[in-house]
């Protein structure tokens, strides 16, 4: 495979030049920025043989998968893992196959290593979805351990959004209070703050706006200024990354419920489709722009869930 032009760069300045590209012609996240630079470091890792584009071909991106695959790495306390999850072995193939796309496009590279190469779409076996029994628990914890009327109130609220709307957590740090149209009970999910960089708009259902309501009430009273719909412990402004993640841990040690918040997610699109909603409209509440992805957030919904479906049958 050869490369079309001579330009004396190896493949670290090329990508540097795709990610500043990236990072501000499409307006990236941080956070998703992070994420490719993650993926490149350890392609490059790796493959240690690998230093300029010339060295992108077929065989070697075999051999990077084999590796990813096979090679032993230690995770939690000292535990040896191989391989890597299929799930992050299809992310790090579409995140790698964008850039050399973008080398091809730019006529750095003839053709796309991976365009030959099938990565199997992975099949989900585990349950991500929250059991009704441990969101009780947590909402339970916040009700027994919060003394701050207003902090009981943001807390509440935060995890009745989270069920019932499915947001990720970039997405209700960036939730502002005009977001929230509690007259047409309309949740908008804006752009910068949505993976997808598209809005998309959530039903408010009847019990989180009667939450939504108690909360704007108990923050009206202290005059909080911040346009952040989400406010901060102790301070006029909005919840950040760092306070979420405080606020995960502090749930997790006072309700004994080991969780991270996009295990709601996977809640929500089950209670969506244990309620009857069409997977079409599972995807669009979500913001999926791929039915393959809402289809693995469904994986949590055993066959004995199903069970009211099949008794509904009749030839009648």
């Amino acid at each position: 495979m050869s490369v079309v032009s001579t330009m004396k760069k190896d493949l670290q300045q090329f990508y540097e030049e795709y990610i500043g590209e990236k990072e501000y012609s499409s307006g990236l996240r941080p956070q998703t920025v992070k994420s490719y630079k993650e993926v490149f470091k350890h392609f490059t890792t790796t493959m240690y043989e690998v230093k300029n584009v010339e060295d992108l071909t077929i065989e070697m991106m075999n051999a990077f998968f084999k590796r990813i695959r096979t090679r032993t790495r230690i995770v939690g306390r000292n535990t040896p893992k191989v391989g890597l999850a299929h799930s992050t072995i299809k992310t790090y193939a579409n995140k790698l196959n964008a850039f050399f796309e973008w080398l091809v496009i730019r006529h750095y590279l003839k053709q796309n290593p991976l365009k030959n190469i099938k990565i199997p779409y992975p099949e989900y076996t585990d349950s991500r979805a929250l059991p009704n029994e441990d969101i009780s628990k947590i909402i339970s914890a916040v009700s027994l351990h919060s003394d701050n009327p207003l902090i009981f109130k943001r807390d509440t609220m935060m995890l009745y959004l989270l069920f019932y709307c499915g947001l990720r957590k970039g997405e209700i740090i960036g939730l502002r209070v005009i977001d929230v149209d509690r007259e047409k009970r309309l949740l908008t999910v804006r752009p910068e703050t949505s993976k997808s960089k598209k809005t998309r708009y959530v039903p408010i259902n009847p019990t989180l706006l009667f939450h939504i309501n108690e909360y704007i009430q108990e923050r009206n009273k202290r005059a909080y200024k911040t346009p952040s719909l989400i406010v901060s412990s102790s301070r006029d402004e909005g919840l950040t990354t760092h306070g979420v993640k405080h606020w995960v841990k502090k749930l997790i040690k006072i309700s004994g419920v080991r969780f991270h918040i996009h295990r709601f997610r996977h809640s929500f699109a089950c209670a969506l489709d244990q309620a009857g909603s069409n997977v079409s409209s599972i995807q669009k509440l979500l913001g999926h722009s791929d039915p393959k992805m809402t289809q693995s957030y469904l994986r949590s919904r055993k066959a004995e869930d199903c069970r009211d479906d099949i008794d509904r049958l009749s030839l009648m």
